[in-house]
């Protein structure tokens, strides 16, 4: 049975960032994200706003993201700020929520 809810918030939802390194080479990065499953007419708002306003208006936490130090990186306003800025990430998110409001399974890679 389907259940409508006002705010939908999937926790620990599974993403990866693919990070340009030296000679070609990919790397992949596995993080979780808690993502607000948004309205229609909400994400279209936000998408008018650019790439920072949607991953900020749809992450509501994260966990297994690391500063250059190796550090545990909090999840608060400076750092989203930090990261909605960065390409590798903002794909991530758009790539976990995409599979979210999907429905997709979330799928480990092999």
């Amino acid at each position: 049975m389907f259940t409508f809810v006002k705010t939908r918030i999937v926790k620990n939802w599974p993403a990866v960032a693919r990070i340009a390194a030296d000679n070609g080479e990919v790397a992949e990065a596995a993080f979780a994200l808690d993502l607000e499953l948004v309205k229609e007419e909400q994400y279209r708002s936000l998408v008018q706003g650019g790439d920072a306003a949607v991953v900020t208006g749809l992450v509501k936490g994260f966990s297994g993201i690391k500063d250059e130090s190796g550090k545990e990186l909090a999840f608060n306003a400076e750092n989203m700020a930090a990261l909605a800025d960065d390409p590798a990430f903002v794909r991530a998110v758009l790539r976990a929520y995409n599979g979210a409001i999907n429905g997709e399974a979330a799928r480990k890679n092999s």
